[in-house]
């Protein structure tokens, strides 16, 4: 892919650095890092330990799995949070092992027993991630298939699911002799009342590390009553570092690794939400190419855990929690978890440590933490416009589809083992239901005639003739609902600056209607001019159509239904078409898609520019999208709603006919 390079800032300006990319002191770095791991450490070894017991492996063999996890779980975290070339989403996530494919790794086990069965388990973890890996690029692309109200619904989901594992672990762990003891949830409930005070009553730091601190002081408080479990750290050698197929060479059978190539795709699923979860919480939402990124880290760590030990990664959801509990969203932070993480899968007593805190401690803080997340999809889906539409019905479905693994876990005992491994993740079943959901409710099937060509812009099918057009005295006469209808398309995606225009009614002059419909833009609210931002397209997204096609393994049909999807309405076509947009070379198309690349992963947003504005060639917008680049980020959605502007008054003359009028300037 061509290179983007930015020009330089100008001399004494300071670049501002999103949160996500500042480097915290090393002492903060730690504990905030360190917390992370602590908050995570159940659920980390909570798979080798599960399948260590079905496949009755020693105590030593069980040791070498959970130091192994720990290795390459740092090792998925540090290239998932500093990236390596094209993988990798460099955002806060905390890489562990997915509870998605344990029922799939149990039936393996139980077929092939012992050593055998773990050989075979990682043979096919071996092929599902180098599959995965394949299909990242194409499963990215889905994203188009994931608006707020899918997302939103998901996210709840993924918070709600985690909840009751925190509630297990309140009560002692399943299969604990005094699970649900007094004492248990005694400790679990003073770890919760301990977080809570912390975070009320302490100040800047100690809030912010109120997991961390509200851990360790339970910890301790534990010790005296027999919570603990640390005898086993004294028992653990000092230095060991795990190699490569220890238990001998992976077994590769066919049934086994179709299993486990299902079992992945679930990942796959999970890991979207979370990626598209954590991009919500730390300001830095994500398009195709980020979440393209994190599932290729994702599906090759999952590839070498097979080779090292372990088993399939997966980002954990509960650390998006501890991020949005904490504010703290610096992904150099979650890289130290990382190497937390490696040290304790090269020094044993360091993961034998973390594998010992007291379950009841941990479920306390769990309940902070999942809650939280089920929170942010609160949150996410309180932006969804529910008047006028079926989004109820599709959140109401989805949660309800997401919960029945939750509430009832034998529900599908007697479906086949393949379904099972979907449906019996609330949290992939959930999204499944509401893409289908979403596609069936909101999705216009129908598409616009002038996707069937690349050819020179159908100005016909685009732009109102002008006896089509209408004049403005008929504008003023316009219900409320006919005016939206009207002028709705002059914006993209949400119409809110329309439908608050229309208070305005009568316009005396263009002049007016274009202040009352800039008015609006620029006094919206920061989230409401963030929605409308990110609905618009990319640029050059229309060219190359066959080329897209067949790099997606899709036909030419199924592209112009994505794109119709996606955005790309008679509208954004007619400005991009103006342009020469749908007909870039190669090379020119390698050049754009650089460019939407790199602004969309600085800004998280895509690049707007006035395309059809006098002057404009493909040239000049590649000079002005690299330009932009070195702006910040405020300056940046500043700049993307003046062209937003310049858009909406091109558009507005093709739609209200006042020829006679000059051309007037946006207002900011």
């Amino acid at each position: 892919m061509a290179s983007i390079t930015p020009t330089s800032a100008p001399t004494g300006a300071p670049l501002e650095r999103h949160p996500v990319d500042e480097v915290l002191p090393p002492q903060l770095m730690v504990t905030y890092g360190l917390q992370h791991v602590l908050s995570m450490a159940a659920g980390v070894i909570a798979v080798p330990l599960i399948l260590a017991g079905v496949l009755k492996l020693s105590p030593a063999d069980t040791g070498y799995v959970v130091t192994s996890t720990l290795f390459i779980c740092g090792l998925a975290t540090l290239l998932q949070t500093l990236g390596v070339w094209k993988i990798g989403v460099k955002l806060p996530i905390v890489q562990g092992v997915s509870f998605a494919p344990v029922a799939t790794m149990i039936a393996i086990g139980a077929v092939h027993g012992h050593i055998t069965g773990l050989r075979t388990i990682y043979g096919a973890v071996i092929i599902a991630g180098v599959v995965g890996l394949v299909l990242s690029p194409i499963f990215s692309r889905l994203l188009r298939f994931f608006p707020p109200v899918v997302t939103g619904s998901v996210i709840t989901i993924i918070g709600l699911s985690l909840l009751p594992v925190a509630t297990q672990w309140c009560a002692g762990g399943v299969g604990a002799s005094n699970f649900g003891s007094e004492k248990n949830i005694a400790f679990a409930a003073a770890t919760l009342l301990l977080i809570l005070l912390i975070y009320r009553f302490l100040p800047g730091f100690f809030s912010r590390a109120a997991i961390l601190l509200g851990l360790i002081v339970m910890i301790l408080i534990a010790i005296p009553f027999g919570l603990d479990n640390f005898t086993q750290v004294t028992k653990s050698s000092v230095v060991h570092v795990p190699g490569p197929f220890h238990f001998g060479s992976p077994i590769f059978l066919v049934g086994s690794i179709l299993s486990m190539i299902l079992a992945m795709l679930v990942i796959m699923t999970e890991t979207t939400a979370d990626i598209l979860a954590i991009g919500e919480v730390v300001d830095r939402p994500q398009g195709v190419p980020g979440v393209g990124r994190g599932l290729a880290a994702d599906c090759t760590s999952t590839a070498v855990a097979g080779v090292w030990n372990t088993f399939p990664c997966t980002a954990f959801a509960q650390n998006v929690g501890l991020v949005a509990v904490t504010g703290i969203k610096s992904r150099f932070v979650v890289a130290v978890a990382g190497a937390i993480l490696l040290i304790g899968g090269v020094i044993p007593p360091v993961g034998a440590a973390v594998a010992s805190i007291p379950l009841p401690v941990l479920g306390g803080a769990g309940l902070v933490l999942f809650g939280t997340v089920a929170a942010s999809g609160i949150r996410t889906l309180a932006r969804v416009e529910y008047e006028g539409t079926a989004n109820l019905i599709i959140v109401a479905v989805t949660i309800a589809v997401g919960l029945i693994p939750v509430g009832v876990p034998d529900f599908y005992a007697h479906f086949p083992s393949g379904v099972r491994t979907v449906l019996d993740s609330g949290i992939s079943a959930g999204a499944v239901v509401a893409v289908l959901l979403n596609l069936l409710f909101n999705v216009r099937r129908a598409r616009p005639e002038i996707l069937a060509s690349t050819s020179a812009p159908r100005d016909e099918l685009l732009v109102a003739p002008a006896e089509r057009r209408v004049t403005l005295d008929e504008v003023n006469q316009l219900d409320r609902e006919a005016f939206v209808a009207k002028l709705g398309p002059i914006f993209q995606g949400p119409v809110w600056a329309v439908e608050r225009a229309y208070a305005r009614q009568p316009f005396a002059s263009m002049i007016e209607l274009r202040w009352a419909l800039q008015d609006e833009l620029f006094g919206a609210s920061p989230e409401e001019q963030l929605e409308l931002v990110r609905a618009y397209p990319r640029l050059g997204q229309l060219a190359q159509p066959d080329q897209r096609a067949a790099e997606m393994g899709i036909s030419r049909e199924d592209l112009d239904d994505l794109m119709a999807v996606s955005g790309l309405r008679p509208e954004s076509l007619h400005d991009q078409s103006s342009a020469g947009l749908d007909r870039l070379s190669p090379e020119e198309f390698e050049r754009f898609t650089a460019l939407n690349d790199s602004y969309e992963q600085r800004f998280g947003f895509p690049l707007i520019v006035a395309v059809r504005a006098p002057g404009h060639t493909k040239e000049t917008i590649l000079q002005s999208g690299v330009a932009r680049l070195d702006n910040s980020p405020v300056q940046e959605r500043a700049t993307a709603l003046v062209e937003i502007a310049k858009i909406a008054n091109l558009r507005l003359s093709d739609v209200v006919a006042e020829p006679a009028e000059p051309a007037q300037a946006v207002v900011a």
